[in-house]
């Protein structure tokens, strides 16, 4: 690593680290990006190099996300009547909605299925995804460590290993939460290959560890080394713009929703929102 590039990291490392002087920075480099073009919201990058050639980008925002946002859900739910320098959160206690509630379960198996994820609950996941597994005819997954019960795994010949191989078709992972609001898992900490590797993704998820949002999630990730929150399968439309299914990740994803307290349905079909137990 040249010296060039060492410094480069530092500063961008230090700029990150400290909110203030990130928020002086932007403020600077939106100046400076006016400045170069004042006419327009768009950066005209030179055409000498290939790179450079139709890759203009926007000016840089004068102001933080945080600190727009803020201002835009004041807005929505107050109509301008909060000062947000004295105010950082919107009080939404007295915000009327006319929704009927929603079980977080419910919520997130409806937002889930809109993105072609498929829900199961149930009692007993690992027996549950043994029979699934039969059902696709798969014999062998990449599993995450303390996931399943591995000694049923082995009497039903189902194949088991911790290490990435490009044959497996699919990977078990051990969700951490769930977001009802958007159908999302949370996956944390360790390689993160069972989740992203494989065609097909399925997660363990506890009733009790869905989440109403993703605020509610946040504290959970804040001292993990990595962390993705997964909504639906892999998509991508980067290519003329034509949407493709499982080119940046897994084809598909089952959520299998652990569940001790309620009584489960039955249906005998893996396409269904309910699993067999």
């Amino acid at each position: 690593m040249t010296w060039s590039t060492k410094l480069g990291l530092q500063m961008y490392t230090r700029l990150l680290t400290h909110p203030k002087l990130y928020a002086v920075s932007q403020k600077f480099a939106s100046l400076g990006s006016f400045l170069l073009s004042p006419r327009s919201q768009w950066m005209r990058l030179p055409t000498f190099t290939g790179w450079g050639l139709s890759k203009d980008l926007p000016r840089f925002a004068g102001k933080p996300f945080r600190e727009r946002w803020g201002s835009k859900q004041v807005e929505k739910y107050t109509g301008g009547q909060v000062d947000t320098k004295t105010s950082k959160q919107v009080n939404t206690d007295t915000v009327k909605y006319d929704a009927v509630p929603v079980s977080p379960v419910s919520l997130f198996t409806t937002e889930l299925s809109a993105l072609s994820g498929h829900v199961y609950q149930t009692k007993h996941p690992t027996q549950s995804i043994i029979e699934f597994l039969v059902s696709r005819n798969i014999q062998k997954i990449l599993l995450e460590p303390n996931t399943l019960d591995e000694s049923l795994l082995q009497k039903a010949n189902i194949e088991f290993t911790y290490e990435t191989d490009p044959q497996i078709l699919v990977g078990v992972t051990n969700a951490l939460c769930g977001l009802a609001d958007t159908g999302s898992v949370l996956e944390a900490d360790g390689a993160l290959h069972a989740s992203l590797l494989p065609e097909i993704h399925i997660a363990i998820l506890k009733s009790k560890d869905i989440l109403p949002s993703l605020s509610d999630a946040i504290d959970l990730v804040k001292d993990k080394k990595a962390a993705v929150f997964i909504t639906g399968p892999s998509r991508t439309a980067d290519i003329e713009m034509t949407l493709t299914i499982g080119v940046h990740g897994p084809k598909e994803i089952h959520v299998f929703i652990e569940n001790q307290e309620e009584e489960i349905a039955s249906p005998n079909e893996h396409s269904s929102q309910t699993d067999t137990r």
